[in-house]
């Protein structure tokens, strides 16, 4: 695990580099239009965004505040703290260098008992009513902002992986996806979304389930280039994401290594459009696909 983690460091260090707690989306745009009970869900989505950055701050300010103002009253707790205090920072030492919010929500379960633990000893009976009131306004909220998202996904849709929910946008690719790749084909992602084999039951030929732009090696390409031509899948479903994807959620990506040439180059020779959905494009092997039928 050390050796993966060192690896993963050297190799993907600067693509993946973000600013502590960086948010995807421009928090004034949450708000943009937004008003009534919009503007509820919409706090209620900032909120969200923002939680999972602000606890680790108040969890390791509480704690220090702890030690400082009731150190007496902690002995009895002091091992639990003391180890919930070292899991959480080699939490956080495992995710660098991208501790934005979004890698942040996954870590959250750990602050939250350490932010208990802090408040248990901190808040008086005094404040309890008002602490209660807060946490219940914040639960609100987070009700609001569940429904919100909840109800867009409005279509069902069965699959190898079993019944799935989407958006109407999603549903619409898998269903196209689903009715032509079987359990078992060979299928190639490119070069991102693995969750696809999943719900297909596409096989993977290559040793890697994603090759990200901007962060894969040219060596690691190579490699990959390798395995396709030993193991030329049938199917290969190509996202074909724009640019402006990549920088907005990996910023520091040199922008001149997003692409694969070498596997596009690969792509474009032997395989042809069957279907095309959004950017999403699905190319069959011109062997193995009967030319008499368009999918278009």
């Amino acid at each position: 695990m050390i050796q993966n983690l060192l690896w993963t460091a050297t190799h993907y260090n600067a693509a993946n580099r973000v600013a502590y707690g960086s948010l995807l989306v421009d928090p004034g745009s949450y708000f943009e239009g937004a008003v009534g009970l919009g503007l509820t869900v919409r706090l209620a989505r900032l909120t969200e965004a923002l939680l999972p950055s602000l606890l680790p701050a108040l969890a390791y300010l509480g704690l220090a505040v702890l030690f400082w103002c009731r150190r007496a009253n902690l002995k009895q707790s002091r091992g639990p703290l003391t180890l919930l205090f070292l899991f959480s920072t080699g939490l956080l030492l495992a995710g660098l260098p991208r501790l934005a919010a979004h890698q942040l929500f996954f870590m959250m379960a750990v602050f939250v008992i350490l932010c208990s633990y802090v408040l248990y000893f901190l808040v008086t009976e005094k404040w309890l009513g008002t602490l209660t009131m807060g946490f219940l306004l914040v639960a609100v909220l987070f009700w609001a902002s569940s429904t919100r998202q909840n109800s867009q996904f409005t279509q069902n849709l069965d699959t190898p992986a079993g019944s799935l929910r989407c958006k109407p946008e999603v549903a619409a690719l898998l269903s196209a996806l689903v009715t032509r790749i079987h359990p078992g084909d060979g299928l190639f992602v490119f070069p991102y979304l693995p969750a696809i084999y999943f719900v297909t039951g596409g096989q993977n030929p290559a040793h890697y389930s994603f090759l990200q732009p901007g962060l894969m090696t040219g060596e690691l390409e190579a490699t990959v280039l390798g395995e396709l031509q030993a193991h030329p899948p049938r199917w290969i479903l190509w996202w074909q994401a724009p640019t402006s994807f990549w920088l907005t959620n990996w910023p520091n990506s040199n922008p001149d290594q997003l692409h694969f040439p070498l596997i596009e180059s690969f792509i474009q020779s032997r395989y042809r459009d069957k279907l095309q959905v959004g950017r999403f494009v699905l190319e069959c092997q011109i062997e193995s696909c009967d030319n008499r039928i368009s999918d278009r």
